[in-house]
């Protein structure tokens, strides 16, 4: 599905159409499609490259749109978790002590980080950021909340400063 996304967002209607031949589409990439024209979110880029050069870490945005006021918007396709994507046992770390840790608060943190990337590194402030899952009964946005985005400088500050603690306390497993 993501493949098929990236090329219907990156590519023409004609080469899109010419790619995907006989392959069949799948029906996640069917429902977003779908959605992404009843929102009214127009597909500028998918899966683009993007890095945080301090720290040498780098990851790909699975979708930037924009709205009809113009605005960016960064999109998290999350397919599957059918009855369990809000559902978490426990909670986060601070600074989101007292947030349960489910796939979607998860996923919020990743779109965070994707959007701390581009106001640190790129010089592009995003203030429109979409979790959309999609599964077998349908495709469901979820905003990312004010809760979390008052605090995605601190989001991204500890979890970048706990990866990279990571990443030097076991420097001998990367090659």
């Amino acid at each position: 599905m993501h493949k098929q996304l990236r090329d219907y967002i990156n590519l023409s209607r004609k080469k899109f159409v010419k790619k995907t031949g006989k392959e069949e589409i799948h029906d996640f990439t069917k429902k977003a499609i779908i959605a992404l024209n009843m929102w009214e979110l127009k597909p500028k880029k998918a899966e683009l490259p993007i890095c945080d050069t301090d720290n040498n870490i780098g990851t790909a945005i699975d979708a930037i749109c924009t709205n009809t006021r113009k605005e960016i918007v960064l999109v998290e396709w999350k397919c599957g978790f059918d009855g369990y994507f809000e559902k978490g046992n426990e909670y986060m770390a601070a600074p989101l002590g007292g947030v349960l840790n489910s796939p979607l608060n998860q996923a919020f943190c990743q779109i965070i980080i994707e959007a701390e990337i581009l106001r640190r590194f790129y010089n592009t402030d995003v203030k429109c950021l979409y979790v959309i899952q999609i599964n077998k009964s349908g495709i469901y946005p979820h905003i990312v909340p004010d809760n979390f985005l008052a605090l995605s400088t601190i989001i991204y500050d500890t979890l970048i400063g706990s990866f990279v603690a990571n990443k030097k306390a076991h420097k001998h497993w990367i090659k």
